[in-house]
């Protein structure tokens, strides 16, 4: 993760979802130049997840599947979206815990980058991906 980068977690425990906010300090021309900046900050994102034993634990990226992303609107924000899928383990745990992972990646009007990457335990990813319009729309840098 670079040092200017800032990851913040909002979550909503009782549904078990949650969305990391990473901001990449640059200069960047669109989303995908923001998403080929954003690898290392994704693999510092952690979450709060119930394994299959019933504990519920911090746990960290071990592994993020990318795939074709789409444009669209959110908001003021030209967005790259995409549906992919990561996933979480502690350092020395015998299993992952695979969940779809909801992309946007945007520039802001100063020409940094953001990225929200939502996940669920318990909601479907539509209703991940309208709370992350939520989020990214009311984000403003006045």
């Amino acid at each position: 993760m670079q040092q200017s980068d800032r990851i913040f977690c909002i979550r909503d425990n009782e549904k078990e979802t949650q969305v990391a906010i990473i901001y990449i300090a640059g200069n960047f021309a669109d989303g995908i130049k923001v998403w080929e900046s954003s690898y290392d900050s994704v693999y510092s994102i952690t979450a709060l997840l119930t394994d299959e034993y019933g504990d519920t634990e911090e746990k960290t990226v071990k592994n993020y599947g990318s795939r074709n992303k789409s444009d669209v609107m959110v908001g003021k924000y030209a967005v790259k979206e995409e549906l992919g899928e990561i996933w979480f383990r502690n350092t020395g745990e015998p299993k992952n815990i695979k969940l779809p992972s909801c992309g946007y990646y945007t520039t802001l009007s100063d020409g940094n980058g953001l990225v929200l990457i939502g996940t669920s335990q318990t909601q479907e990813s539509t209703e991940v991906f309208a709370l992350m319009d939520v989020i990214l729309a009311s984000i403003t840098l006045e």
